[in-house]
């Protein structure tokens, strides 16, 4: 278990050596606006606010078995045991959305992996759903030109073809 204690960092731990300044400032300034962080000493320390801590230390607990969910859902995909595969991936969806969001990329990540497995089974109504869904959520968050928007799109496009 991971346990997070309230504590400064100092800002050279967070940005890489050949990052410049204004580049790491537009980073965390997102951060801050949201008060996610909390910034001291002119920006050379932040720390994290409780709530972030606890959904923090939340999603660490849960991210092996939700790795371990979608890699056991990617495995059984590939060997065609689409049953077992469907199982996998509706438990790393579930648990990605409860500690998440339903719109963060890895859920949507998930939902198009779903979305897969319902085309290869033939399921084609749950396939353009789950595609819908994550081609909305991963344009909004990412944009339309996005890799990934359009990895998404080109899995509605091979349902559209069946």
């Amino acid at each position: 278990m991971t346990n997070l204690d309230r504590q400064a960092i100092s800002d050279m731990l967070l940005r890489n050596s050949d990052e410049q300044r204004i580049e790491f400032s537009t980073a965390t300034g997102t951060l801050k606006a949201f008060s996610l962080t909390t910034e001291e000493m002119g920006g050379a320390i932040f720390g994290e606010h409780r709530p972030r801590q606890l959904s923090t230390q939340r999603w660490l607990e849960l991210q092996p078995e939700l790795l371990e969910w979608r890699q056991l859902g990617d495995l059984y995909l590939s060997q065609g045991k689409l049953a077992e595969g469907e199982t996998m991936f509706e438990r790393a969806l579930i648990g990605s959305e409860k500690t998440l969001s339903p719109d963060h990329m890895l859920t949507l990540d998930t939902v198009h992996c779903l979305g897969d497995l319902y085309s290869n089974w033939d399921r084609l109504a749950e396939a353009e759903a789950t595609h819908k869904r994550a081609l909305s959520g991963t344009e909004m968050a990412l944009g339309p030109d996005h890799e990934s928007t359009l990895d998404t799109v080109h899995g509605q496009h091979l349902l559209a073809t069946r």
